[in-house]
């Protein structure tokens, strides 16, 4: 029985996940799957440059990653699945408020899809707008009022948090991308990001810690050229009540639909 494109294509994309679930990034597993997604470009070109765009993401080769998914949103039939696969590299890669953009513009086509509702509601956390996040859980719990989300709690507090000390979703979004800049900076892609209230007798605050891929060594360089570049940045309101560093550890990935 010959197999059709798009399931090669599927199976692909299959392949790849497993690949980058099991750790066997080696070389010789990466060309070969080049070999087989270039193959498919002239059938395929979706599934094609999805999969060379994850490919290039386990290289954290950032242009390639860009210029194949670029393709695949041009020619996807299915947007929202296209943006959903984008912004799951990108997360990983650590641009987490442009993979927010692509998930609230697939959640726009499909705002029945909870999956996806679900993913951009963790991406908006992630991303540091959490009374942004505060609304889209309001809209899940009206989607599905039997669903509980563990999490939802600790969305809710940061959100109330940052409204008592008058600090806007900007605010924080701005120090996360200021973090994200200086990591990229220094060539360190490979992350993920959580947050925590923490707080003493004298002062409370919301911790950011991006988790990253790196040495010690260049963790602590980091964490020097983030102090340098916020001593730098203009200050605003609540700033000394929210506050981003880098941790080492291995960061989880991300998968292909």
């Amino acid at each position: 029985m010959t197999i059709q494109p798009k399931t090669k294509g599927a199976a692909l994309l299959e392949e790849v996940n497993r690949l980058k679930r099991e750790g066997q990034n080696n070389d010789f597993a990466l060309a070969r799957l080049r070999r087989e997604a270039e193959a498919l470009r002239g059938v395929d070109p979706y599934h094609a440059h999805t999969a060379l765009g994850f490919l290039a993401g386990v290289t954290e080769n950032v242009p390639e990653v860009r210029k194949h998914f670029d393709i695949a949103l041009r020619i996807a039939t299915d947007q929202h699945f296209a943006r959903q696969n984008y912004a799951n590299i990108l997360r990983r890669l650590g641009f987490i408020s442009e993979a927010r953009g692509h998930l609230f513009q697939a959640h726009q086509l499909v705002p029945s899809d909870l999956h996806l509702l679900k993913l951009l509601i963790d991406a908006s956390g992630s991303s540091g707008r959490f009374q942004d996040t505060q609304q889209l859980i309001e809209t899940r719990i009206r989607l599905a009022p039997k669903e509980v989300d563990p999490d939802d709690g600790t969305a809710l507090a940061i959100a109330e948090f940052l409204r008592g000390y008058a600090i806007s979703d900007d605010a924080v979004e701005g120090l996360q991308l200021l973090a994200s800049e200086v990591m990229h900076a220094a060539g360190v892609y490979s992350s993920t990001i959580a947050y925590r209230l923490l707080g003493d007798e004298e002062s409370e605050w919301l911790s950011g810690w991006w988790q990253v891929a790196a040495p010690v060594a260049t963790v602590v360089k980091l964490n020097e050229a983030l102090a340098d570049r916020e001593a730098e940045a203009p200050s605003s309101a609540g700033d000394e009540h929210v506050t981003f560093l880098f941790v080492g550890g291995a960061p989880d990935g991300h998968h292909a639909e």
